[in-house]
């Protein structure tokens, strides 16, 4: 059904508004204003770039959750469309503190920022100079400075002009693993997988210790249906990181595109053991291997899990369709079927 990371165009929505009508436009421009962007970056108290494993959650003051997002390879974050109110922020990652936080978005900017410092845990001795990628200290003044150009650019979804400030970075220095990675990153968010692999490769010939590179590399081989490649890269970057659970969803996710259910679905239950709180789209791989495995009462709770965490999101519809063709075919226990007015409704 997907993957993780994919994001739907708004082309279609822009030409529906024209099409429709202005009152339409007018709407969504009502809408816009009130909602809001939070936008921020995640490092350690002293500076330091944490590559994985970030997690940032959203809860309203009334507890519900508006948001779990992971921050990118470079610790930067951003959530769209949130209504303007009050919420709690909540920042985690393996090795330290929890942060916890009150954000107010009911003022009326459109954006707000939230730039987070995590200390190491208390019982965690962390070794924070080795969380960047040691090829970051050899890299010239100019080439950190196009990386920086190009990381803000990719955080501002500037695909086009953040490949060019990384492959300017790599024209000053090949053997910057960090710009390699994230060129490849930028080339697999512009649909170009193949062009993606060789950048991601090279970063971690550069530094194999850079973790980030390998579950990238595993997400393009997947992305392009490459299953066993991207398990032994899997499996390569979890013998330096057992419990990067980034990693254990790209092996799991390799393994049943090889047809490997039962290993698979330990994988995804080892991803839920160390992040309980995965993106919602982890929910439809689960799923999917779910209905292959013709266990329909797990499949049924995983979509109702991904309608729960994101009602209106990129596969909402054809999961809705899916969940009433199961219901139409009797193959759900009705004692485990959740009660119809607990599901999400469409606006």
């Amino acid at each position: 059904m997907g993957r993780l990371g994919s994001r739907p165009s708004s082309t279609a929505c822009l030409a529906f508004a024209f099409v429709a009508g202005c009152w339409i436009l007018c709407a969504a421009q009502a809408k816009a204003q009130n909602t809001a962007t939070l936008l921020g970056s995640v490092r350690t108290d002293q500076g330091r770039t944490i590559p994985s494993g970030v997690q940032i959650r959203l809860e309203t003051d009334e507890g519900q959750v508006a948001a779990t997002v992971p921050a990118n390879s470079d610790g930067r974050f951003e959530i769209p469309g949130l209504p303007k109110t009050r919420y709690r922020l909540t920042v985690t990652a393996e090795g330290f503190q929890t942060h916890e936080e009150q954000v107010d978005l009911g003022s009326a900017a459109n954006q707000v920022v939230a730039d987070v410092f995590l200390s190491p845990a208390l019982e965690t001795k962390v070794d924070v100079s080795r969380l960047g990628s040691r090829t970051d200290a050899n890299a010239s003044r100019q080439a950190r400075k196009e990386y920086e150009k190009g990381a803000q650019a990719f955080s501002k979804r500037k695909l086009a002009d953040a490949q060019a400030h990384f492959e300017k970075a790599i024209a000053e220095y090949p053997c910057y693993a960090r710009a390699q990675a994230d060129l490849g990153m930028t080339l697999a968010a512009q649909l170009h997988p193949d062009r993606a692999e060789a950048p991601l490769e090279k970063a971690i010939a550069c530094d194999p210790d850079y973790l980030e590179s390998y579950g990238i590399l595993a997400d393009v081989y997947n992305a392009e249906r490459k299953f066993a490649e991207s398990a032994q890269v899997a499996h390569e970057g979890l013998r330096r990181s057992p419990n990067a659970w980034q990693l254990h969803y790209q092996l799991a996710v390799a393994q049943f595109g090889l047809g490997q259910l039962a290993p698979a679905e330990d994988g995804f239950q080892k991803v839920l053991s160390l992040n309980p709180q995965p993106p919602a789209q982890f929910h439809v791989k689960l799923a999917d291997l779910y209905l292959k495995k013709k266990a329909y009462n797990q499949a049924y709770a995983e979509m109702h899990a991904y309608l729960h965490a994101e009602p209106n999101g990129q596969f909402a519809v054809k999961i809705k369709r899916i969940m009433q063709e199961m219901e139409s075919a009797g193959v759900l226990q009705a004692k485990q079927t959740p009660a119809p007015n607990s599901l999400p409704t469409k606006p």
